[in-house]
């Protein structure tokens, strides 16, 4: 379902000026010192998990960049930073329901599925989301 979703986004994704990076909080370290605010974790790039290395990716490619705990911190977000275009690192159930949520609000969405799943100790291909905003760059 991501794939046809993000088949059908892709031109207009890559028309958006405005874009978040939204990733779960599931793939932290377990031992993270991070902590959690109104718009997520705030990620200290201590490099104990991938999440120091999306942020940088984030930046440079030019999205704001946040990790969240689920669906819900999304739209609170969203509430109060605007954005065109989100992209999401989930699993195929949460960017499902994550893109469902968005639809109809005029931001376009383009998702990443993680490889497990498990709400802990999950991971992405790395290369897939470099591959993905180079694609969007």
């Amino acid at each position: 379902m991501v794939s046809l979703k993000n088949s059908s986004h892709r031109s207009a994704f890559k028309m958006t000026t405005k874009r978040h990076m939204f990733v779960p909080h599931c793939m932290r370290s377990l031992d993270c010192p991070a902590y959690a605010t109104k718009y997520g974790i705030q990620c200290k790039s201590c490099g104990k998990c991938v999440m120091g290395k999306l942020k940088e990716d984030a930046k440079k490619y030019g999205y704001e960049f946040y990790i969240v705990t689920g669906s819900s911190f999304v739209k609170n977000i969203l509430r109060d930073r605007y954005a065109d275009g989100v992209l999401v690192i989930a699993c195929d159930y949460e960017i499902n329901k994550g893109m469902r949520s968005l639809a109809g609000t005029g931001i376009v969405t383009y998702g990443i599925p993680m490889l497990n799943d498990g709400c802990y100790n999950t991971c992405v291909d790395y290369e897939a989301v470099t591959d993905t905003l180079e694609m969007f760059r």
